[in-house]
């Protein structure tokens, strides 16, 4: 692909959960407009579980403009919401967001879609940084950078924050495991092939409103547990999706 050049809708649809995000998906959405070829023609499935604020009006107002190719779909947990939208697309790549996640570079879903197609990828991951970080938020995205390079040696690894996967290697996989709340991402990248798995040099910004809610040791404490015991990925985690919204 080139600059300017536009994706066609059979190659890639983005997917995005979405519950009570009006002072994000504003942010996300600008910075999908702002990548520097038409995405005009991807089709961007928001899957919103009932929100309460004014997120579906912000996610109108950008339907109006017009820039980008957006329905909005029937949401719930994570699993379920990307589930949803992965059934509506067709498209040869899926690319999972979170609501609360920023592109930071404006090469970001062409370098992704490039590195798929040029190694034959069935996933890519990519790089965390925060969005208004200190020097907890750097110590803490610099470890997982670090992790993402040295855990495809042993398993691939991709947050929820953002998964690039081939549509068909998805489907085989059986898609999001919906009876799990919280590690479904890491459930199912972790049955990528380590040979069809890469990490590529680009970053998405993440808000640090869950460190501030819950404090950062216990947030750490659940990732590592949600990362490394399935057990603890199969219990009832629903308490992580009490509102943080800030």
């Amino acid at each position: 692909m080139t600059d300017n050049n536009p994706i066609d809708q059979s190659i890639l649809s983005i997917i995005i959960p979405c519950k009570n995000e009006e002072a994000y998906i504003g942010k996300l959405l600008d910075s999908i407009e702002k990548q520097n070829f038409d995405l005009s023609n991807v089709q961007i499935f928001i899957a919103d579980a009932n929100s309460s604020d004014n997120t579906i009006e912000v996610i109108q107002s950008y339907q109006k403009k017009g820039k980008l190719n957006i329905e909005i779909i029937e949401g719930g947990y994570p699993a379920r919401a990307r589930n949803n939208g992965a059934k509506r697309s067709n498209a040869k790549y899926l690319l999972f967001l979170d609501a609360d996640i920023q592109l930071k570079e404006d090469d970001f879903i062409e370098t992704v879609v490039n590195e798929a197609e040029e190694s034959k990828m069935d996933s890519v991951g990519t790089l965390v940084q925060s969005i208004n970080p200190n020097w907890k938020d750097k110590v803490i995205w610099n470890s997982l950078t670090g992790t993402m390079y040295l855990y495809p040696l042993i398993k691939p690894f991709s947050t929820g924050m953002c998964i690039f996967m081939r549509r068909d290697k998805f489907n085989e996989l059986g898609g999001f495991d919906e009876t799990i709340m919280l590690g479904e991402d890491v459930e199912l990248t972790k049955k990528i092939s380590r040979r069809k798995f890469c990490v590529v040099r680009r970053h998405v910004l993440t808000s640090n409103r869950r460190f501030e809610k819950m404090g950062y040791v216990k947030t750490m404490g659940l990732y590592v547990k949600t990362m490394f015991s399935k057990n603890f990925r199969h219990q009832d985690n629903a308490f992580y999706f009490d509102d943080v919204k800030k």
